[in-house]
């Protein structure tokens, strides 16, 4: 698996246990990284080494730019200074 197959991360809001040998079993808390979606709802994914199926209603997708994003505003409040 590569970071190119990854379509987005996902938190996890619900401990999740899983009910076959295709699902995947996750905590509170865990990250998770998406593969696949279904209209369904059933999403696949990545989490601790293992990978299966999970319902999207138990996640919350991590914004990507968390992180840039807050970075980008300190640089544009940084450069208004300069007018």
């Amino acid at each position: 698996m590569s970071s190119n197959d990854v379509i987005c991360r996902v938190c996890a809001l619900y401990p999740y246990v899983s009910t076959d040998a295709s699902s995947l079993s996750f905590e509170q808390g865990a990250v998770i990284e998406v593969l696949a979606q279904l209209d369904s709802g059933w999403w696949d994914g990545w989490c601790n080494g293992k990978r299966g199926w999970f319902p999207s209603n138990y996640v919350q997708v991590i914004p990507e730019d968390t992180n840039n994003h807050h970075h980008s505003n300190n640089v544009l409040n940084d450069s208004s200074h300069l007018k």
